[in-house]
């Protein structure tokens, strides 16, 4: 529903802009719920397609009489009264539990990038989940993290460290190849499952951002190929950062969050 469709249903109406209490006509302001009336099925839903521009007055009108019919199944009692306050405070627990749920996940990224990393090198013998760094902590040496005789590297593991050469190519090789698996699958997983989790997501971020619609883009299924891509490339040793992808990944997280309280 566009600017012309509301002055179509009250043409006596010239619209000025929009303000708290309303649309301002003449200094005057007038009620959105008897636009709304004049309207039959003036706003059906909120569905948009792939790639449509948001009509930013349709989900204005939208989420007011969304609050209207809240507050008159809210009632004046007590109870109606804590609802509403529930309601008013929604976007405040909205924003802090995005804000915890990205921090989450960056943690858990960090975490499993210097796993992956690690894994090129070889593994904790005492348990293969953990990275080099805490597997020699968490053993009873008292080496160096990155010597200590709980961590066994590749050369070890194939039980070709004797001679120094050999363990060097042994430990070369499997660096390689380990490293392009990590960003074979990587490639894969974007190319065979979403491919929106391609990129940085900064363009297509700006993009939503000027009011257009993007399925999928910020859906769970791209968050999840996401991070995991990331982790793989970042893992493998390409040249990427995780800087760039965390404004999707907050992006994405947002709107699945969000979605929650629809």
């Amino acid at each position: 529903m566009s600017t012309a469709d509301v002055e179509k249903a009250a043409p006596e109406i010239e619209m000025v802009e929009y303000g708290d209490e309303g649309f301002i006509v003449e200094d005057a302001p007038v009620n959105l719920s008897d636009v709304i009336r004049s309207v039959p099925n003036f706003v059906s839903s909120s569905h948009y397609d792939d790639y449509e521009t948001i009509d930013w007055i349709r989900d204005t009108i939208l989420a007011r009489r969304q609050k209207d019919l809240f507050k008159k199944g809210s009632g004046r009692a007590f109870a109606g009264r804590f609802k509403m306050l529930l309601y008013k405070s929604q976007g405040w627990l909205l924003l802090f539990l995005i804000a915890v749920a990205v921090a989450v996940i960056a943690s858990i990224m960090n975490v499993s990038v210097e796993y992956v990393v690690d894994t090129r090198f070889g593994y904790c013998s005492t348990a293969f989940f953990l990275s080099r760094k805490l597997c020699c902590r968490l053993s009873e040496s008292d080496v160096l993290f990155d010597t200590c005789d709980a961590w066994h590297n590749w050369a070890k593991i194939v039980h070709l460290e004797t001679n120094e050469i050999v363990a060097y190519i042994v430990n070369w090789f499997f660096y390689v190849v380990i490293s392009i698996i990590y960003a074979g699958l990587s490639a894969f997983m974007v190319k065979n499952l979403i491919r929106w989790a391609a990129g940085s997501g900064i363009p297509e971020v700006k993009v939503i951002l000027g009011g257009f619609v993007i399925k999928m883009f910020n859906s769970w299924q791209s968050l999840v190929v996401k991070v995991t891509g990331l982790v793989l490339s970042v893992g493998s040793g390409l040249s990427i950062g995780k800087e760039g992808p965390m404004i999707y990944i907050a992006s994405a997280t947002a709107e699945i969050i969000s979605s929650l309280f629809h």
